[in-house]
């Protein structure tokens, strides 16, 4: 068996981990989940997975910055993107983040739990931050060209994210049907509550 073949084996064995282990996180909580438990639900040896993660907090870790690499792959913008008014990318990366979640719910309901736990540290929130820096960029260019109401990119960030979970909790829960008329105006009312009318 070449390298290859191994290291693409042990990346899908660990995917599978995180992904079992995101059912159950979602299902029944943080707290509730043993890794004994991982292993029968996930039908892989438990000392498989001990060899992929030290035990749960790492398992934690990991599979949080798995989630957001994912994520911040899905909400990026490509070189030819670049080259679009700043409205269309920013439309772009704020649809790209809500279809992200709305395809993958556990996914969601996974980091949207984490974003406010302690299992979570600022430093490792820091270190995830890395993968979604295409919207980081945004914002950081539309406080320099004095586009929004307010400049701080905390509030900014926290408050497209907030509309994003609000869309994605809106349809999970079949509050409304969420089509592209319905999707558009939450959009609109998103960037409008944001862009300094001039």
């Amino acid at each position: 068996m070449n390298i290859r073949s191994v290291t693409e084996k042990t990346t899908d064995k660990r995917v599978q981990i995180m992904d079992q282990a995101i059912e159950l996180f979602v299902t029944q909580g943080f707290q509730q989940t043993s890794m004994a438990q991982l292993s029968k639900s996930s039908g892989i040896a438990i000392g498989t997975i001990y060899h992929h993660f030290k035990g749960k907090d790492e398992l934690i870790e990991q599979t949080y910055l798995y989630v957001t690499e994912k994520f911040g792959a899905r909400v990026s913008i490509s070189n030819e993107e670049t080259e679009l008014p700043f409205k269309d990318r920013f439309r772009l990366v704020w649809i790209r983040a809500y279809t992200f979640f709305i395809d993958y719910p556990n996914y969601f309901f996974f980091k949207d739990t984490l974003n406010y736990s302690p299992l979570v540290s600022q430093e490792l929130k820091d270190k995830g931050s890395k993968y979604y820096q295409a919207s980081l960029d945004l914002i950081a260019e539309g406080i320099e060209k004095g586009l929004y109401i307010n400049n701080n990119p905390v509030v900014l960030g926290r408050w497209i994210y907030n509309s994003i979970i609000t869309a994605t909790q809106i349809t999970l829960n079949k509050e409304l049907v969420m089509d592209n008329k319905t999707l558009d105006e939450f959009f609109e009312m998103t960037w409008r509550s944001i862009i300094n009318e001039k």
